[in-house]
């Protein structure tokens, strides 16, 4: 896009919003601050959506392993409210045992259920349990805490969760399911769940029944959060895309995106400023000198040829001055690259002699002197003759830098291959 292009592009822009061009960048402003807010709020939906829908699938997997045990648990133990379970034998075993010993009833090596139906009127044990979800690598510390805490009257089971879940960033976390039983105590039930809270774990409260209930409604609830987020996400890249959109009938056909076209507005008013900065103000007045190498009438041509108003300009001439003249040099093609190599040495001072144009021939004459050999200078000479034929070509692409100093290269390669 050329100045005058993005001159009619600023002009309809400042008609669409209802303001002098003075007042585009203040109402850019505000429409960009409602857009992030919005797109903010919007992410932040999304986030807790995720992490809500991620608290419902371990509240799922919970209430998965606590039926199973619940199938199975043993006739003389009574299971309270945020009880888990043990569905196994050798754990059913662990929490007889461990049951026997709280009542003070020795345990023997006989099977336990023959042991209790031996009794007329069985005791009910009230053990309850708390179960929630731990981090994989956390688990072994956290049995050896609570087995330290409970000094040995808590069991702690845990069961890995098949398919690990994924945050908000798409990482994986694996997770294990913990269950911890104990015999009812308020006490213990406080130490424990302290102990679960320093973790970091999510624990979850489990109903006394009906369990195949509360999933189906767990899963309800994952099935409709799920269709949310997917539903604001959809509309979320329709929006972005509605902002970044490509329009060949706004603007004058230009094909921008209104993104692209703020970008352009910010960046010539910050150009404007910074250059105003550069001048003293007087009132409504900004004054400032500049160095140029045309001439008044040749300035004030070429930025009318770029579509500029210059109707609130006014350039004047000034000779009376002290302030020493910078040095500039008109090169081209073959001279920059030698020009290069002497501004690294040091730059002449305004009106002095400049010593590139003695390095046009100095330079490569003394580098083939050193470098003398037929044929690496006749590769040089090769790779310098390929570099200006396709010159055209090749900008743009990784060898852009050798094309800019293929002169070079060709003289280079002229006097290796000369004095070898």
């Amino acid at each position: 896009m050329n100045l005058v292009d993005f001159k009619d592009a600023r002009e309809a822009l400042k008609i669409e919003m209802n303001t002098s061009k003075y007042g585009i960048f203040d109402q850019m402003e505000k429409q960009c601050i409602q857009k992030e807010k919005f797109i903010s709020e919007q992410t932040k939906s999304i986030k807790d959506m995720h992490h809500n829908c991620n608290y419902l699938i371990e509240y799922k997997e919970v209430l998965n392993k606590v039926s199973k045990f619940m199938l199975n648990k043993p006739k003389n133990i009574r299971i309270n409210r945020n009880s888990n379970p043990f569905d196994n034998e050798e754990h059913k075993r662990q929490i007889i045992n461990s049951a026997e010993q709280i009542m003070g009833r020795p345990s023997d090596s006989s099977d336990d259920d023959a042991q209790i139906g031996t009794y007329n009127q069985p005791k009910i044990l009230n053990l309850s349990s708390i179960a929630g979800i731990i981090d994989r690598d956390e688990v072994q510390r956290m049995k050896r805490i609570i087995f330290r805490a409970s000094r040995g009257n808590a069991l702690v089971h845990s069961i890995q969760i098949e398919k690990s879940l994924k945050d908000y960033s798409g990482v994986e976390i694996p997770k294990d399911v913990y269950i911890i039983t104990f015999q009812e105590g308020e006490s213990l039930r406080a130490k424990l769940t302290r102990v679960c809270e320093s973790f970091n774990s999510d624990n979850f409260q489990i109903p006394t029944e009906g369990y195949h209930d509360k999933v189906q409604d767990v899963k309800t609830k994952i099935k409709e959060t799920r269709y949310l987020i997917n539903t604001t996400t959809n509309e979320m890249k329709l929006y972005l895309e509605k902002v970044c959109k490509m329009s060949d009938t706004s603007f004058f056909g230009l094909g921008i995106s209104r993104l692209s076209l703020y970008k352009m507005v910010t960046e010539y008013d910050r150009s404007v400023y910074n250059n105003l900065n550069k001048l003293m103000s007087k009132k409504a007045l900004f004054q400032g000198y500049f160095w140029s190498t045309s001439f008044t009438n040749d300035i004030l041509k070429r930025l009318d040829f770029e579509g500029q108003s210059i109707s609130e300009i006014e350039l004047e001439d000034c000779y009376n001055h002290n302030i020493p003249p910078p040095t500039h040099f008109r090169t081209n093609e073959f001279l920059k690259p030698f020009q290069d190599i002497v501004d690294t040495y040091g730059i002449p001072n305004y009106k002095e002699a400049n010593p590139t144009v003695f390095a046009i021939i100095s330079f490569p004459f003394l580098f083939g002197v050193m470098f003398g050999d037929i044929g690496h200078g006749g590769m040089l000479f090769a790779f310098g003759a390929f570099l200006c034929l396709f010159a055209e070509r090749l900008k743009g692409t990784a060898l852009q830098t050798m094309v800019d100093i293929r002169y070079m290269i060709v003289l280079l390669g002229f006097f290796a291959t000369f004095c070898g």
